[in-house]
């Protein structure tokens, strides 16, 4: 505990509040799958993600999360009288680049635990 405490005293206040951030989002495993679905496919739009994850409130309030944090946009249009909902992941952005890297290392870590598994069957 006291080692935390003494890297959060170097840190700024600018790096504490991004740890914060990017904590608060890969803190469920819904927003998760979410954002794996995110950065696989381009322009996905909000029903064929609801259908990979869930509940349309839960994915809506999760979306709106990514978007306050500025990893995704959000791009509404009107087509044939339809209302399409598309999210694009901002792979640009100095955050989504450190969820990039937590993704892979937390699937690095599922894949090691997969492996362990099925070598003590």
């Amino acid at each position: 505990m006291r080692r935390c405490t003494i890297i959060r005293q170097t840190l700024s206040i600018k790096a504490i509040f991004l740890l914060n951030v990017l904590e608060e989002l890969i803190a469920s495993s819904a927003r998760i799958k979410m954002l794996k679905i995110l950065t696989k496919e381009s322009g996905i739009r909000v029903t064929p993600l609801t259908r990979k994850v869930g509940r349309y409130g839960e994915v809506n309030r999760n979306l709106r999360l990514f978007e306050k944090a500025g990893i995704i946009k959000d791009e509404r249009t009107v087509y044939r009288n339809r209302k399409i909902r598309t999210i694009y992941f901002l792979k640009e952005t100095r955050r989504a680049q450190l969820l990039l890297k937590i993704l892979a290392l937390l699937s690095d870590d599922d894949d090691e635990n997969e492996s362990s598994k099925t070598h003590k069957r």
